[in-house]
């Protein structure tokens, strides 16, 4: 059988006749559950002490009846060593640096970093205002087809950006000139469907650089196109 002893420090609030009972609540392996012990209520007698240099009496009853007085216990002494990280030396104290004090050389760099801030902000708002003034019908400027020529890349570029250009060039005479004979819309499907080939059926490398071939095949029947 188990015994558990404890100690309670008392300090004594309001005028009570009884101290209330304890319970400790443990967990019984025989039995299989939780089981709590209650002891009853302890009577006492508070006598407040007028003097003001002694503490509160309080008295419990001894087994025979007889009141037996027993001293406060004196207010404990707090400790704080659970607490970490608290600074216990004495303070270094750093006086205020005034503008006065400043060398030189932080102005210096203070200008350096001014000049460089607001030209770049120069540079942005410059910027803005051609972006703004480019669209200020809210659409980008269209190329027209003989301007697109002079875009369409020479020998030994990325044929992906050879053929791009020469299928937007199309597209930009197909939209200036919507009557055309049929032989020459046959020439200008034929090139589309060259184009397409190099750049959606993956059969050719997009990165490869473009032939001489390829651009004394193409770029002359565009140049026809744009004397029609």
């Amino acid at each position: 059988m188990g015994r558990a002893v404890f100690s309670q420090v008392i300090i004594p609030e309001a005028r009570v006749k009884s101290i209330p009972a304890f319970e400790l609540t443990y967990f019984d392996p025989v039995e299989e559950r939780y089981v709590t012990l209650e002891t009853p209520e302890i009577p006492i007698t508070v006598t407040a002490d007028h003097r003001n240099s002694a503490p509160t009496t309080i008295s419990f009853p001894a087994d025979d009846g007889e009141v037996t007085p027993m001293t406060e216990a004196d207010s404990p002494t707090p400790r704080y060593d659970d607490l970490l990280h608290i600074r216990k030396t004495a303070p270094r104290w750093i006086s205020a640096t005034s503008l006065e004090s400043n060398s030189p050389g932080f102005y210096l760099i203070q200008a350096v970093f001014s000049i460089a801030f607001f030209t770049i902000l120069g540079f942005g708002v410059v910027h803005w205002v051609k972006q703004r003034e480019l669209g200020r019908d809210g659409s980008l400027p269209v190329l027209s087809f003989k301007q697109s020529l002079k875009r369409i890349p020479s020998v030994g570029r990325p044929k992906r950006e050879f053929y791009h250009a020469v299928s937007t060039s199309l597209m930009l005479w197909e939209d200036e000139h919507p009557d055309v004979p049929a032989p020459v819309l046959e020439i200008v499907d034929r090139i589309n469907d060259r184009c397409e080939t190099a750049l959606y059926s993956g059969s050719t490398q997009s990165d490869a650089p473009v032939t001489e071939a390829e651009v004394r095949e193409i770029v002359p029947v565009l140049q026809k196109l744009a004397r029609k």
